[in-house]
């Protein structure tokens, strides 16, 4: 939330010219009210990310999970409002073992990309290991809920009801 000072700059337009007179205050302005993203401030391109979110892909394909994680981390500062830099991160940190940074990032990255199914599930995996089964059964829920009559995602739905009825059996088992 912006300051009180903040809140004046970001509704005068021409206290941001009084700044420094050029596009660089607008750009700061438009970071702070979350129209701009690091990378439109410092002047880094679509371009130039999507060639590092590609390097940063590679990597992880490649199993080079640190030099992907780094990449992700970079384009998770300058494109926060990405969802595959999040992505990225969270898959990565995964395969890191970095589970709790693995969760903060898929959470992230199912606010900005609500659809996918791919992400409550990858975010259950690492819940499951970190012992909360109960917020994996819920985003084992998610993941049914956004793979319901699309039979592109007949396997991600399979794996989630695989997971669910084993976290189910396990409660039960322990619980009785």
């Amino acid at each position: 939330m912006a300051s009180g000072v903040e809140q004046d700059l970001l509704s005068d337009p021409e206290a941001a010219d009084a700044i420094d007179g050029g596009a660089s205050s607008h750009l700061a302005l438009d970071l702070m009210a979350g129209r701009a993203t690091l990378g439109d401030v410092v002047g880094i391109t679509d371009e130039e990310l999507e060639a590092l979110y590609a390097l940063g892909y590679r990597y992880y394909c490649c199993g080079k999970y640190e030099h992907a994680l780094s990449f992700f981390r970079f384009l998770c500062l300058h494109r926060h409002t990405d969802a595959r830099s999040w992505l990225g991160l969270a898959a990565a940190s995964q395969m890191l073992e970095d589970t709790e940074v693995a969760v903060q990032a898929y959470r992230l990255a199912a606010l900005l990309n609500s659809e996918d199914p791919q992400i409550p599930l990858r975010a259950a995996e690492c819940l499951v290991k970190l012992g909360r089964p109960a917020a994996a059964i819920v985003a084992l829920g998610d993941v049914l809920t956004l793979s319901a009559g699309n039979p592109e995602l007949n396997t991600v739905a399979w794996r989630a009801r695989r997971m669910l009825d084993r976290l189910k059996t396990e409660r039960n088992s322990n619980g009785a």
